[in-house]
């Protein structure tokens, strides 16, 4: 059975649609893979800068201690 030009159109118009979305998805999966990246890299740097201005707060404290 022969399709007629408006299913072929149709076909068309689906396979369009769904290479599409997979473009869409593919990227939107990407970037937050990046973003999933990002985040903990800057995570990690919060903690080293956290525990480096806590290590630096300690030593003040300890040398305004020593201070009579």
């Amino acid at each position: 059975m022969a399709l007629g030009l408006s299913q072929i159109a149709s076909q068309n118009a689906s396979q369009t649609l769904d290479s599409a979305m997979a473009g869409s998805l593919t990227r939107a999966a990407d970037a937050q893979a990046q973003k999933i990246a990002l985040d903990t890299e800057n995570s990690i740097l919060d903690g080293q800068m956290d525990s480096a201005s806590k290590s630096l707060n300690s030593g003040q404290k300890a040398a305004k201690a020593i201070q009579f």
